[in-house]
């Protein structure tokens, strides 16, 4: 076989016929270097691959679209380089910056910077730190920084920059550990982000119609919901020291008053009653904005939130709705096999859903309840569900977080929740993020909630991925600091560009303004 001068395959003899493997290596030389500078397998493959999936009617038009992009200059990763910088906590993070090559012009396509949790779940992916007690008390990020400069940057040099499931899979395939022990989660998942917006610049695309376009198919014009800002506006739990036990107190507005007034009025509320009540003490803040008021009770703090609705002049459970981030699994005792509400005293599981059903029944507005029980009791969360299943809505993180693979299995084995929390940086690349957001929404009734990290940056692209696969909530914090309020700002930005694209979905509801809309 003879293709521009150059012979395909040296002439041996063989008895049978060679696999592709075997058939590959007798490629004459200067035929595979020509192939590998061109990455014609590579893009062959995914053009055949793309049409069986669409399955078109016509699948020679498609091919001959596919290819003709290809005719003209691609735009290529010139550059990606990181460098360690400060994040909201003064403690290091680092930034990744992506430079373009078309043809002749390089240009800067995008700045990411890395967002940090400091709470991380027993599965989430590694977050690769310096560990030098000699440096930022362990918090250096040069290692990964050192990675990108000098085994990932590199890699993907040259590369299609619009095409981010084949760079996300290069990215995969040097750090195969279910936890992303090898690079850091971190390191992927902040490089994936930078490559995604870059990959929209490249196309003069917004970044949610890139990740549209990959997570529905080329061209998508399907219309989107704005998700709901679910905010954090009360902390508690172990994690700060607080004597209340329970983590989390947030609110959503309802969809029907999707009003980002609604957000910021009742958390301003909620600050002058805690401030009235406890002084100074009341408003002591959280690194994202929420409040951490001397409050030891569960009833108590479920009291300020549902009084700080109404004295704004909304009504609970109606205009915003309230949820309870349990993290059991920091209450249990596994020397008792039971949970821990009061210092000193175990509570059994049914108990503990007994006081459960009390709390909604007192306050009902309280419609969300995440991770309940401990997050390896299953039984535990089969009686939540059988009690108040019909009532609230389960939020799971804890026990399905951290990979795909986990997200898949808690799929076959049936799931006794009914929505599910994902974090960006606990599963890796941007296209497992949107795997695993697949293998979600592949059951009909669960909802998907994407969520922020206690330590923030300016960066956007968790907004632009929520709305482009679908999210039904948005997990923030409070809108109190330039890190939290580019959040808001970009779902309001976002949906007015679906509006004028007519791509929106209910226009009455999820268009997101700060005051009632002036209709003709």
């Amino acid at each position: 076989r003879v293709h521009g001068g150059f012979e395909f395959v040296k002439r041996k003899k063989m008895s049978t016929s060679p696999s592709p493997a075997s058939e590959s290596s007798l490629l004459h030389p200067d035929v595979r270097q020509y192939l590998s500078t061109h990455q014609l397998e590579e893009k062959v493959n995914m053009f055949i691959n793309r049409v069986l999936r669409q399955r078109p009617a016509d699948p020679w038009q498609m091919l001959s679209l596919e290819f003709g992009r290809l005719a003209s200059v691609i735009p290529v990763v010139e550059a990606a380089s990181a460098r360690e910088i400060l994040a909201s906590d003064g403690l290091p993070t680092f930034e990744v910056e992506l430079k373009v090559r078309n043809g002749d012009q390089v240009w800067v396509a995008s700045r990411v910077t890395a967002p940090s949790d400091s709470l991380r779940g027993l599965h989430d992916g590694l977050e690769l730190r310096d560990e030098d007690p000699a440096r930022f008390q362990g918090k250096g990020v040069t290692k990964a920084v050192h990675n990108i400069n000098t085994i990932l940057g590199p890699l993907i040099k040259g590369r299609a920059i619009t095409d981010l499931t084949a760079l996300d899979e290069l990215l995969r395939q040097q750090d195969e550990t279910e936890k992303k022990s090898v690079m850091g989660v971190n390191t992927l998942s902040c490089l994936s982000m930078a490559l995604a917006e870059a990959g929209a610049n490249a196309r003069g695309l917004h970044t949610w119609q890139y990740f549209c376009d990959i997570f529905n198919g080329p061209s998508s014009s399907l219309c989107m919901n704005i998700p709901i800002p679910y905010v954090v506006v009360l902390r508690g739990g172990k994690n700060i020291g607080s004597k209340l036990k329970f983590s989390e107190l947030r609110i959503a507005p309802k969809r029907t008053q999707l009003r980002l007034s609604h957000v910021t009025t009742v958390y301003q509320t909620l600050g002058r009653l805690l401030e009235a009540k406890y002084a100074a003490n009341g408003k002591a803040q959280f690194a994202d904005g929420s409040y951490m008021p001397p409050v030891d009770k569960i009833e108590d703090a479920l009291n300020f939130v549902n009084e700080a609705i109404k004295q704004s002049g909304l009504q609970p459970g109606t205009d915003v709705e309230i949820g309870l981030d349990c993290a059991a699994t920091d209450l249990f005792l596994a020397e008792k096999n039971a949970y821990e509400l009061v210092d000193g005293k175990a509570t059994s599981v049914d108990d503990l859903i007994t006081a459960y059903v009390k709390l909604v029944d007192t306050f009902p507005a309280l419609r969300f309840f995440e991770d309940p029980v401990h997050s390896a009791d299953v039984a535990g969360l089969s009686k939540f569900k059988e009690r108040l299943g019909a009532r609230v809505q389960i939020i799971g993180e804890a026990a399905y977080g951290g990979s795909c693979r986990r997200y898949t299995e808690a799929v076959r084995t049936g799931w006794n929740v009914s929505c599910i929390s994902m974090k960006l940086d606990q599963v890796g690349t941007m296209t497992d993020v949107m795997e695993a957001a697949r293998t979600v929404l592949s059951e009909a009734d669960h909802k998907l909630f994407l969520s922020d990290v206690t330590k923030e940056n300016i960066n956007c692209g968790l907004i632009d991925l929520a709305v482009a696969i679908g999210a039904e909530y948005v997990k923030l914090g409070p809108p109190s600091s330039a890190e939290r309020l580019s959040k808001y700002n970009r779902l309001v930005t976002i949906s007015q560009e679906l509006n004028d694209a007519g791509r929106l979905g209910d226009v009455a509801s999820d268009l997101l303004i700060l005051a009632p809309p002036n209709r003709q």
